[in-house]
C-alpha cells in the first residue's frame, strides 16, 4: 500500500510537473508574440553627432548612444525597448560617391561623342545617391527574413542629395515582423544612413517619430 501511495504521489508531482512547465512555455509564446508597446516619444532635444558629422532632433525620453571613430565614421543610436533609430555617417560613402560621380562624368562624355547624344543601353547614369541607397538595400536585407522595401524617393534634406524607402521584414521568433525607414543621404564629405525600425503593431505610433527625426537631420557644424 505504501508502495503505490509513493508511486500515486510520483506521478501526481510529475503531472504538475509538466503543468507547470507547460503554463510557463504558454506564457513565454504569448508574450514573444505580442511584442513590447512603446509610446510615441514626450518630447524631443537637439543632438549633435560628437564629430560634428550631423545634428538632429532626438527623442528626448529614449535612450542615446553616440560614437565617434577617428573622424572616419561616427553616429547615434536612439532607442527605447525594440523601436530604434540608427544613424551613421562615415567618409568611404562619401568617396565612394566622388568614384560614381566621376564614372558618370566619363559617361556623360562618351555620350557626347555618340550619334545622337545617346548612351548605348546598359549605360544610363543614375545620382550617386541613388546607387549608394541601392548598394545599401542589400546590407540590411542580410540582417533579416523576408525584405522587402518600397521604391527609393527623393528626400528634401539640407545636407545634401537624399533617398528614403519605406521596408517590412521578418525580425524572428522574439522580434516578429518589423516596419522601417531606410535613408542615404550624400553630401559634403560624408554619407549619412539612417535605419529606423520597430515592431509592425508599433508603426502606427512611432512612424511620425521617425519621419520628425530624419526631417530634421541638418549639419553638425563640422
Amino acid at each position: 500500500m505504501q508502495e503505490e501511495n509513493r508511486t500515486a504521489k510520483t506521478a501526481l508531482i510529475a503531472g504538475l510537473s509538466i503543468a507547470f512547465i507547460g503554463a510557463l512555455v504558454a506564457i513565454f509564446f504569448l508574450k514573444a508574440s505580442k511584442p513590447e508597446s512603446v509610446p510615441a516619444p514626450s518630447a524631443y532635444a537637439p543632438f549633435t553627432a560628437p564629430d560634428k558629422s550631423f545634428a538632429c532632433l532626438a527623442p528626448k525620453d529614449w535612450e542615446t548612444q553616440s560614437a565617434s571613430a577617428h573622424a572616419v565614421m561616427g553616429g547615434a543610436l536612439f532607442k527605447s525597448g525594440p523601436a530604434k533609430i540608427d544613424i551613421t555617417s562615415d567618409l568611404m560613402g562619401s568617396l565612394m560617391g566622388d568614384i560614381v560621380t566621376a564614372s558618370n562624368a566619363q559617361a556623360e562624355s562618351l555620350a557626347g561623342m555618340m550619334p545622337g547624344g545617346q548612351l548605348p543601353a546598359g549605360m544610363k547614369t543614375r545620382p550617386p545617391v541613388e546607387q549608394l541607397h541601392t548598394a545599401g538595400k542589400q546590407a540590411l536585407a542580410s540582417r533579416y527574413g523576408n525584405y522587402t522595401e518600397q521604391t527609393a524617393r527623393p528626400l528634401r534634406c539640407s545636407l545634401g542629395d537624399a533617398r528614403y524607402s519605406e521596408w517590412t521584414a521578418d525580425g524572428g521568433f522574439m522580434a516578429g515582423k518589423q516596419h522601417g525607414y531606410r535613408v542615404t543621404i550624400l553630401g559634403g564629405e560624408r554619407r549619412i544612413t539612417v535605419v529606423s525600425y520597430c515592431p509592425e503593431s508599433n508603426w502606427p505610433t512611432l512612424k511620425p517619430a521617425f519621419e520628425k527625426v530624419i526631417a530634421s537631420l541638418q549639419s553638425g557644424g563640422g
